[in-house]
């Protein structure tokens, strides 16, 4: 009770919002104009929560403002902080696919889009590596790629992750920061571009990488790619929940080198899955409803080898878990963007492959499903005090809090709750 929120415009201190009273147990929104903020200029806003007992919480969320882009860029990428989630050409997005290294012509891609998948993030590494050296694909086959993915209805994050991340071991050089420019300057019109995907386990493969290099720190890379693309977001997977690492200033980066964070949920079960952690012992889905003042549009990164070899599994039940799992992170996490590691494995493919088809169709079909309650799972909170349900089992009391966000949502032909 007596809690109140105040949104700050930083460095300046401009008050946007002061002392608004929200509900304790509600989750609520606030609105507030940015239009005494300058075009092409990267801002601070403080949001801080006052409570009437304990200490004050604030984040700070880091906005960048750009002019419209001309019409030569297909693809205008933008982070909805309202809705948790990206907008394409101001549309929301609520993208299911696949890390992969197998697809490698329009079929593959066709029979994945027909499936009810949106985007992808292909490996553009050669899977012929030459001991621990992966040459990268031709810039044709990248061409090609993504033609094959714009026909097929399916978005691309653009892998650099290899590039940014010798930025991070190796510092810059002349012939690199050349490489990543030519990338990016070709491929940037592209309409099926989603974004540029800049790191894989970046706490350790790049920020720890960093810090144990003595290189220039995150935010510098970042700003550089903003530099040359300003219309498409920085993308990169962590294998930690402390997204806020990489979108907000922290200790180890003193400014954003992330727009998107995916975190890759490799549990091997719904029970892990919906664990809730604690700071010393972080959960997968359960502890992102747990966070206060979230608005970073996570995706949720199953691990979907983890069910290839249980043997207490059918292939259809261990398809349908991964189905099972997508739903619970969009409703306990309120994280409905899933994108799976990986579509076939590196080795006994044709021993698994009749599994990795069924997991495929259920990921489709779980695509398509969450895309036609789009509006319904994405819309702002609505401030209406979320019921906490009891649960059945007198040996299990306490509310259920996966069933309780379904609630929250009050949209114009929504399910009736």
């Amino acid at each position: 009770q007596g809690a109140s929120v105040s949104v700050l415009l930083l460095p300046s201190g401009l008050p946007m919002q002061e002392q608004v009273s929200v509900p304790s147990g509600a989750a609520s929104t606030i609105t507030f104009s940015l239009a005494e903020v300058p075009s092409c200029a990267d801002m601070q806003v403080a949001v801080q929560l006052a409570r009437k007992e304990g200490s004050p919480l604030e984040r700070r969320l880091f906005l960048s403002r750009v002019l419209p882009p001309p019409p030569v860029v297909k693809s205008f990428v933008q982070m909805d902080y309202s809705r948790k989630t990206l907008l394409v050409n101001g549309q929301p997005l609520l993208g299911t696919g696949y890390y992969d290294s197998q697809s490698i012509g329009p079929t593959n891609l066709s029979r994945l889009g027909d499936a009810g998948i949106t985007w992808n993030m292909r490996y553009f590494t050669s899977n012929a590596c030459n001991g621990t050296v992966c040459e990268r694909l031709s810039d044709a086959f990248i061409r090609s790629y993504m033609d094959w993915s714009h026909a097929a209805g399916i978005y691309v994050m653009f892998d650099l992750h290899n590039e940014f991340e010798r930025l991070a071991k190796e510092g810059n050089s002349t012939e690199l920061w050349r490489n990543i420019t030519a990338q990016v300057q070709q491929f940037r019109d592209h309409p099926a571009l989603l974004g540029w995907y800049i790191c894989d386990d970046c706490m350790t493969q790049w920020l720890i990488a960093q810090i144990k290099a003595g290189t220039p720190t995150l935010d510098t890379w970042y700003r550089a790619l903003k530099r040359l693309d300003p219309y498409h977001p920085a993308i990169g997977a962590i294998e930690s929940v402390n997204v806020n690492v990489f979108t907000t200033a922290n200790v180890f980066i003193p400014a954003p080198s992330l727009d998107v964070v995916m975190v890759e949920n490799y549990v091997q079960n719904l029970t892990q899955n919906a664990h809730r952690g604690s700071a010393m012992d972080p959960g997968s889905d359960g502890t992102f409803s747990g966070w206060p003042l979230t608005w970073e549009p996570v995706v949720n990164c199953p691990g979907v080898w983890l069910n290839q070899d249980r043997k207490d599994l059918t292939t259809a039940q261990k398809a349908l878990q991964l189905y099972s799992m997508s739903w619970l992170s969009a409703i306990l996490a309120n994280l409905p963007s899933q994108l799976h590691f990986r579509l076939f494995p590196f080795d006994e493919r044709s021993k698994h492959s009749v599994l990795y088809e069924e997991i495929m169709l259920q990921v489709g079909r779980y695509g398509k499903v969450v895309r036609a309650a789009q509006g319904f799972l994405l819309a702002p909170p609505s401030g209406a005090v979320e019921p906490w349900i009891e649960a059945e089992d007198a040996a299990t009391p306490g509310p259920c809090r996966q069933c309780a966000a379904l609630w929250r949502r009050e949209v114009e032909g929504a399910p009736a709750s």
